[in-house]
């Protein structure tokens, strides 16, 4: 009871139509998941391209929509039904709205607090790159009003849908009858206790100098130049990219390549805009 039932049941919706319609034969049915993940894929790319011209220009957008779509380890991923790969979709849709909040109630606060809620429902390790972006905006912007209200009004409601429809779905397959909260299971075997660390432990420095590399292969020097020197420019992308690896370098011991989907487009962003002015 670690997995939150909305994304396998958005994956697996159409089914039941293709069921009534007398479709379901065994290629559609094996295809069908990655016909709806390629929705999200799509969404995806729109919004990356939305993000480089409206923090940069069109020319740094280019540049990050070539790297990342022609980036072998984002290819590979982000087509599968990983919740990594919703994690990514969500926290790039989620930027975007982010980038306007300021000191008052708008929609992007709303959309902002209901896709980092949806996220954090998916997989709740995906708020620390959120940490220190949204308390930047609480000490320098004045937005913690805003935040607490659609905290309270948004987030709320959403986190409590996730468990209601959790608690439904696993009494049903269990034949119980608990309240299950996928959200604190997850946090309390992977993070709190440990238990990942069965599926393998990596020294602290292996997102660095292993799955960093296998990401970025050639770009990587121009990833870690570009980082530091638009760092200032940059400071909402390069802030996410570099507490989000850390993080996950120090505090979290088992290690996979998955574990960095989300901040591979913010990488690609900023290596674009380094090259568009050189």
């Amino acid at each position: 009871m670690l997995r939150n039932a909305m994304y396998p049941a958005f994956l697996t919706g159409p089914l039941y139509l293709l069921k009534h319609l007398g479709l379901d034969y065994p290629s559609v049915v094996q295809v069908q998941p990655y016909l709806t993940q390629s929705l999200l894929v799509i969404l995806n790319d729109y919004f990356v391209w939305r993000i480089g011209k409206k923090l940069m220009n069109k020319d740094s957008a280019r540049y990050a929509m070539l790297f990342l779509i022609f980036n072998r380890i984002q290819n590979e991923y982000i087509v599968r039904c990983f919740a990594n790969s919703l994690e990514q979709v969500l926290t790039v849709v989620a930027f975007y709205y982010y980038i306007d909040q300021k000191d008052r109630l708008s929609i992007n606060t709303v959309l902002l607090t209901a896709l980092v809620a949806m996220a954090f429902v998916m997989r709740p390790t995906c708020v620390v790159g959120w940490l220190p972006l949204l308390s930047f905006k609480v000490l320098f912007e004045g937005s913690m009003p805003p935040f607490v209200l659609s905290a309270v009004f948004i987030g709320g409601p959403i986190l409590f849908l996730s468990v209601y429809i959790d608690t439904a779905y696993y009494n049903a397959a269990h034949g119980t009858d608990d309240w299950v909260i996928t959200m604190k299971n997850f946090l309390e075997t992977n993070v709190v206790r440990g238990l990942s660390k069965y599926f393998g432990e990596d020294p602290w420095y292996h997102y660095l100098l292993v799955f960093c590399p296998a990401i970025c292969t050639v770009l990587y020097p121009v990833v870690l130049l570009s980082h530091y020197k638009l760092a200032r420019e940059q400071y909402y992308l390069v802030t996410f990219t570099t507490f989000y690896v850390v993080f996950f370098s120090v505090f979290i011991p088992h290690k996979e390549l998955r574990f960095l989907l989300p901040v591979v487009p913010f990488v690609m962003l900023v290596v674009g805009r380094w090259y568009a002015e050189h």
